[in-house]
């Protein structure tokens, strides 16, 4: 599965499973495909979602957010 397929059927989860509102679903879809965005600028490779580390997600949390 590719990460923009993990990121649907994640969104779904939420809406289904979790009665997320749609805004809550929109901000967590828009957040995974900016780290994928990041996360391809720094590797060259898309995200697998099995493969991706904390080091990887806190890496990506200081390049959004510098302080």
């Amino acid at each position: 599965m590719s990460w923009t397929e993990d990121v649907g059927a994640f969104a779904q989860y939420l809406r289904a499973e979790r009665a997320c509102s749609p805004h809550t679903c929109s901000a967590y879809t828009r957040d995974l495909l900016e780290f994928e965005r990041m996360y391809r600028e720094r590797t060259g490779q898309p995200p697998e979602a099995r493969a991706v580390g904390t080091l990887d997600i806190v890496s990506g949390r200081r390049t959004a957010c510098p302080q």
